[in-house]
């Protein structure tokens, strides 16, 4: 709250430097942040990559327009880096996997208990792919990836899309709801958890890599 301001006025911090314990003055001037939450560019003339930071809303919209122009640029393969990427909103996650996936794949199903009743459900995509059915992934993944990233990356890989390179991911396969109560305070309820296409949950195990690549502390 001290240091947000009007836009284009300025205000200084005074910064502690740990290593030769010195501080120190730095005057910013304030502006408006556009955070990128895709990013992508060509890797080769045939390969394309995609970092996506969260599954937030918006994210499939600019998911399928970086898609478009590396393949139009010549992208026959793609590499999705989800290192860090806590997951976000289903839906935007599920609308992504309808443009690398045919029509009627299953996606993953939700099993779980709302109100006293249990109940199942399929997801499944409704539109048709929106690349060649040759093209293949690779998934960039650490344990800090959960959530939707899991799903993302388990139901490529159950539907032979993608081989998954990197660390066993985080293992957040469930969904919560929020209860409000009387006295002004709230429960969080797990109701549902997810499994991917074949079958799996990721609830408390995370996935696997088929490939396992531990980045040195020094690169991360």
């Amino acid at each position: 709250a001290k240091v947000k301001g009007e836009e284009g006025t300025q205000v200084t911090l005074e910064i502690f430097r740990k290593t030769d314990n010195t501080f120190f003055d730095v005057t910013l001037t304030r502006r408006m942040i556009d955070v990128q939450n895709i990013r992508y560019k060509m890797l080769t003339d045939k390969t394309g990559y995609v970092h996506i930071k969260g599954f937030i809303n918006g994210v499939n919209d600019d998911f399928r327009s970086a898609m478009d122009d590396l393949q139009a640029q010549g992208a026959r393969d793609v590499i999705f880096d989800l290192r860090y990427n806590s997951g976000g909103s289903a839906s935007v996650m599920l609308d992504m996997l309808e443009y690398l996936l045919p029509e009627d794949t299953l996606i993953s199903t939700i099993k779980g208990r709302e109100q006293g009743k249990e109940y199942s459900v399929e997801w499944k995509t409704e539109a048709g792919m929106s690349v060649p059915e040759g093209m293949r992934y690779m998934i960039l993944v650490n344990s800090y990836s959960a959530s939707a990233s899991e799903l993302f990356s388990g139901a490529l890989r159950d539907n032979g899309k993608a081989v998954i390179i990197g660390e066993t991911t985080f293992g957040k396969g469930s969904g919560t709801s929020t209860y409000k109560l009387s006295d002004g305070s709230a429960v969080n309820v797990t109701i549902f958890q997810y499994y991917l296409p074949g079958g799996d949950s990721v609830e408390g195990t995370g996935i696997e890599p088929d490939i396992e690549e531990i980045l040195p502390e020094e690169f991360r």
